[in-house]
């Protein structure tokens, strides 16, 4: 299998949380030693749990402030400017949609249809589930529906429509600190 070729602004694609619908199962402690929330506030993390659970994180080196940084990457570039854009793509005959601010946006659909076509498997302790999600794949990965770059970009995607759209929102008009 080829590497993920590096890409201009896209970089350390290897970090990447899944997302479950809100229910789909209870993930009694997501985020390990950052404790139930993450290093969320409680007001993000309570707004966020209305339609979303997250994967168990799993990896001490991945937790703490991981989430809310990659909130704040994405929000911080909303406000100057770089309006936040979903768009939707085919990629094995499913749709998926890809969040990110309007300057990465082509490049953020280029890398994930490149996750899906090299069957790369991204997890930080659990694998992330993107092909088996597309593929339906007997695994029981495959129930992420959504994913978000914890690493350093800004850019998330989702199998789920409804969780894609109530995200950009929540990313738009939340107020307080993540």
């Amino acid at each position: 299998m080829g590497q993920i070729k590096q890409n201009k602004i896209i970089t350390h694609v290897q970090y990447i949380q899944s997302l479950y619908p809100k229910h789909f199962k209870k993930v009694h402690c997501s985020f390990g030693a950052s404790g139930k929330i993450g290093g969320l506030s409680p007001n993000a993390f309570k707004k966020l749990s209305n339609f979303m659970q997250f994967a168990y994180m799993g990896a001490a080196e991945y937790e703490g402030e991981k989430l809310p940084n990659a909130f704040l990457r994405m929000k911080k570039l909303h406000r100057q400017g770089d309006e936040l854009t979903l768009h939707q793509t085919l990629i094995n005959g499913k749709k998926v949609y890809v969040l990110a601010n309007l300057s990465l946006i082509q490049e953020a659909v280029e890398v994930v249809k490149e996750y899906y076509h090299q069957k790369k498997e991204f997890f930080l302790k659990t694998p992330a589930g993107f092909p088996e999600a597309l593929d339906r794949s007997p695994s029981p990965y495959y129930r992420s529906q959504g994913w978000v770059d914890i690493g350093y970009n800004n850019y998330m995607f989702f199998t789920n429509k409804s969780m894609a759209i109530k995200t950009k929102s929540f990313l738009e008009s939340y107020k307080g600190i993540f």
